[in-house]
């Protein structure tokens, strides 16, 4: 008569082994992250002082530059006060945009990339800004 087959009990320095590995890798993966940081904006400029908007390496990936759009209430702080908030929710209203009177600035931003533009009736009270970095993919 064969015994089923049973999984072996976890192990507490199996836990710990692998929670030391993910620290080393956290911490490897940190420095990666902040040579990556050192590399993007030189980069940036040389993709636009020639011209470029991507570039295609011999190792099969294509570096190419990454542009998002944010929009949000015009503000002369840092924050948009209320009274900013309530005109760029009436401005929204006046134009049928119902949607957006929340203020979602994500839907509000989603929608000015896809228009790639702002009405001039939002001109005065919401504002865009482009964000550029640097991405890369295979193929």
């Amino acid at each position: 008569m064969t015994q089923p087959a049973t999984t072996p009990a976890p192990s507490f320095e199996q836990f710990a082994s692998l929670y030391d590995a993910k620290r080393r890798l956290d911490a490897e993966l940190r420095g990666i992250k902040a040579q990556i940081a050192a590399l993007e904006e030189p980069l940036m400029e040389q993709l636009t002082a020639q011209g470029l908007r991507s570039c295609h390496l011999t190792t099969g990936e294509t570096v190419y530059l990454h542009r998002q759009v944010w929009a949000g209430v015009k503000s002369d702080g840092d924050k948009a006060t209320a009274e900013e908030k309530r005109r760029a929710v009436e401005a929204l209203e006046q134009l049928g945009m119902t949607d957006m009177v929340t203020l979602n600035y994500q839907t509000l931003s989603a929608w000015c990339r896809e228009h790639d533009q702002l009405p001039p009736e939002l001109d005065g009270v919401i504002e865009l800004e482009e964000k550029y970095s640097l991405r890369c993919r295979r193929g």
